[in-house]
């Protein structure tokens, strides 16, 4: 899906997990830079929905300690803008593509990535963090497409 197909939302999300990935000093994004990139967009709604799953920013910090250090500078020679997709972070994109075109939406939104993430196979490490947090995937997809599908009623509703 082309960038202008994406919400403000998710344009600022990836923006922020382009920041989690240096603040970690990582010279790449990964899944789990989607993940806390999300969580730390305190009035999203979908973050809002993770927390009261039991997946929270500092949880999702303390897990990831254990796969490496979090640095609070970035590494040295990294980017600041524009570092490269892991090839997961970059499926995860493509797949939330699939879910906005499975649902006859025209733009990719937060919400998309979300699904994408809870859809996602055993290897990527947002989901591994999120499972290790207790939260249990297909209940927690089926949450957030009900919890989409009702905003996109309200807003159906209100034009």
């Amino acid at each position: 899906m082309k960038s202008d197909k994406f919400t403000d939302g998710a344009l600022a999300l990836l923006e922020r997990a382009n920041a989690e990935a240096v603040l970690r000093g990582q010279g790449y994004v990964g899944s789990e830079d989607l993940l806390l990139a999300l969580l730390a967009a305190a009035r999203c709604p979908y973050a809002k929905l993770l927390s009261k799953l039991g997946v929270k920013r500092a949880k999702v910090l303390q897990v990831l300690e254990m796969f490496g250090p979090y640095s609070a500078r970035p590494a040295a020679g990294a980017r600041i803008l524009a570092l490269p997709l892991t090839d997961k972070a970059r499926e995860i994109l493509q797949d939330a593509g699939e879910e906005a075109i499975k649902r006859g939406h025209i733009y990719l939104g937060i919400a998309h990535i979300l699904l994408s993430m809870l859809a996602a196979d055993e290897e990527f490490l947002a989901l591994k963090i999120m499972k290790r947090l207790g939260l249990k995937p297909v209940p927690a997809y089926k949450k957030v497409e009900a919890f989409l599908e009702k905003r996109n009623a309200a807003v159906r509703a209100a034009n």
